[in-house]
C-alpha cells in the first residue's frame, strides 16, 4: 500500500502491526499534515454489528478533544476494509519506554498526572477505555502521555477467545463476557460484570505499579494464574521493588488496585489530585518515602538466659579462677563441665612432661586459666546489660 493514495490521505510508510489491524503514516494532501491511518483487519470488517459499533465508538471517541488523548479526525473504508484516521505521533509506547530503562518517581507522577486527566475528561462523556495498559499509551519526543484507542476495545468478533500470552494478549468477546487485556482487567472485568469509570482506576494503578516497579502487578504462566491474582491476591507492595518510593505514591498505588471498586478510587479527579499533591511536596522537598524494615521480632532466648545466673560481674571473676566454678555460677553447665575437663587433662600432661614440653604446658594451662576468668566476667557483664535492655 505504501505510495498508494486513499481517499486524500497519501500512504508513505508502515508504522506497526497489531491485534486490530495495520497502522501506516500518511500524508493528509488536503491539510498537509502526516496522519495515522489504522486499517482494521479483515475480520472485524466482516460483522455489520460490530462494524456499527466501531462507527459509534469512533465518533465518541474523536469528540474527545484533550492534549493526552490521541485525536481521532475520520473514518472511511477502502476496498470494503474500513480504516480510522489518527493523529501522527513521534516517540515510543509506554511498554517499550519501562522496558528501556527504569522511569524517574518524577516521570511516574508526571505521566500519571497526564493519563489521569485524560480519562478525567472521557469518563466526563461517559466513555470508559476498558484497556488501559502501556501498549495503549505513548510516550511523545516533547515527553507528553497520550491514551491510544479510546473506545475501541468493545469492537471485537463474536467467538470468544484469548491470546496465548497473558501479559499482552487481547481477549476477543462478545456482549455479556469480558473485555481488557487479561494482566491490566479489573477484577469486575475479570467476572465479565458490568463496568464502570472505577474499571479503568484499576488498570491505571497496574500500569503505575508497572511504571514504578519495572513489574507487572499481575503476571503468571497461564490465563487462569492472573485471573486467581487479579481476582484473590495481593501484589507485592511496590517498595519492594523501589525502595525510593515515596509514601504518597505507595499509597496511590494501593489504593487503585482495590479489588472492591467501593473502596477504590471513585474518580479519576481524585488520584490526580493526590499525585498533584504528591508533585507539589516532592518539588517542595516535604515527601516522606516507604521504609523497608525488617520486623522479625527479636529472639527471646538471650533475655530468658539473663534470667539465670550472672547477676554480678565480680563474683563472677572470682569464682572464675577456679576451674568450671564460674560457668556454674553462670548457668553454663555445658562449658563448665569442658573447663573442668580440659584443665585435669592439662595439668596431666602438664607433670607428665620435663624441659621445653614442660614449660609450653605451663603456659598453656596459665592461659586457659586466664581464659576462664575472663570468660566468666564477660559473660556475667553481658548478662547484666541484656537485662537492662526494655
Amino acid at each position: 500500500m505504501i505510495n498508494q493514495t486513499i481517499s486524500h490521505y497519501r500512504i508513505q510508510e508502515r508504522l506497526g502491526e497489531g491485534g486490530m489491524g495495520v497502522v501506516y503514516k500518511a500524508l493528509d494532501t488536503r491539510l498537509d499534515r502526516p496522519v495515522a491511518l489504522k486499517f482494521l483487519s479483515p475480520e472485524y470488517s466482516r460483522e455489520p454489528q460490530a462494524l456499527e459499533r466501531f462507527r459509534h465508538e469512533a465518533k465518541a471517541a474523536s469528540a474527545l478533544n484533550h492534549p493526552q488523548i490521541c485525536t481521532i479526525y475520520d473514518i472511511g473504508e477502502h476496498e470494503g476494509q474500513p480504516f480510522i484516521v489518527m493523529e501522527y505521533l513521534e516517540g515510543v509506547s509506554l511498554k517499550d519506554r519501562i522496558l528501556l530503562r527504569p522511569l524517574t518517581t518524577e516521570e511516574v507522577i508526571e505521566y500519571s498526572i497526564q493519563i489521569s486527566s485524560a480519562l478525567e475528561a472521557a469518563h466526563a462523556r461517559g466513555i470508559v477505555h476498558r484497556d488501559i495498559k502501556p501498549a495503549n499509551i505513548f510516550i511523545t519526543n516533547q515527553g507528553s502521555a497520550k491514551i491510544l484507542d479510546f473506545g475501541l476495545a468493545k469492537l471485537a468478533p463474536r467467538e470468544t477467545g484469548l491470546d496465548a500470552t497473558t501479559t499482552m494478549g487481547a481477549m476477543k468477546t462478545n456482549a455479556g463476557t469480558a473485555v481488557g487485556t487479561v494482566a491490566y482487567m479489573s477484577p469486575e472485568q475479570a467476572r465479565a460484570e458490568d463496568v464502570d469509570a472505577r474499571s479503568d482506576l484499576f488498570s491505571m494503578g497496574v500500569v503505575l505499579y508497572e511504571m514504578a516497579t519495572g513489574q507487572q502487578a499481575f503476571a503468571g504462566p497461564s490465563v487462569a494464574v492472573v485471573y486467581d491474582s487479579i481476582l484473590n491476591r495481593d501484589p507485592v507492595p511496590p517498595a519492594r521493588f523501589n525502595a525510593s518510593l515515596p509514601n504518597q505514591l505507595d499509597h496511590a498505588i494501593q489504593k487503585a488496585l482495590e479489588k472492591d471498586r467501593r473502596l477504590r478510587y471513585q474518580h479519576s479527579a481524585e488520584l490526580r489530585a493526590d499525585l498533584e499533591r504528591l508533585r507539589r511536596d516532592l518539588l517542595a522537598g516535604r515527601s516522606t518515602f516507604v521504609q523497608v524494615r525488617d520486623v522479625t521480632p527479636p529472639m527471646p532466648a538471650p533475655a530468658q538466659a539473663a534470667a539465670f545466673g550472672g547477676k554480678s560481674s565480680k563474683v563472677a571473676l572470682m569464682l572464675g579462677v577456679i576451674p568450671g566454678v564460674g560457668a556454674l555460677y553462670n548457668a553454663e553447665y555445658k562449658k563448665a563441665a569442658i573447663q573442668i575437663v580440659a584443665f585435669a587433662l592439662l595439668s596431666a600432661l602438664n607433670s607428665s612432661f620435663r624441659g621445653g614440653l614442660a614449660r609450653f604446658f605451663d603456659y598453656l594451662t596459665v592461659g586457659f586459666w586466664a581464659y576462664m576468668v575472663f570468660d566468666s566476667w564477660h559473660t556475667a557483664r553481658a548478662r547484666q546489660n541484656a537485662m537492662r535492655v526494655p
